[in-house]
């Protein structure tokens, strides 16, 4: 899916509640946060982050990890599992 294609979904879906009533987690407001951080700036989510928090913090073991079917430079792998039906 497209970062606009999540966000679509995302608010295609009834509220869990009244605004002010509830709490719960949900990646939309990232993923909407990725948009308007490539909108504002012309570059990358995945670039702003590298520039402004992972290089001056000199952070050596973390990364964003995209479309990898792997964590960089592990083996492991990475994703969910959708259950059948």
């Amino acid at each position: 899916y497209t970062a606009e294609e999540l966000v679509k979904m995302g608010i295609s879906l009834p509220p869990d509640f009244a605004p002010g009533k509830g709490w719960s987690y949900s990646n939309t407001g990232y993923v909407l946060l990725g948009i308007l951080i490539e909108k504002v700036t012309g570059n990358s989510y995945a670039e702003e982050i590298e520039s402004r928090i992972i290089e001056p913090l000199e952070l050596s073991n973390t990364f964003l990890p995209g479309n990898s079917s792997v964590i960089p430079g592990t083996k492991h792998a990475r994703g969910y599992v959708q259950p059948d039906g």
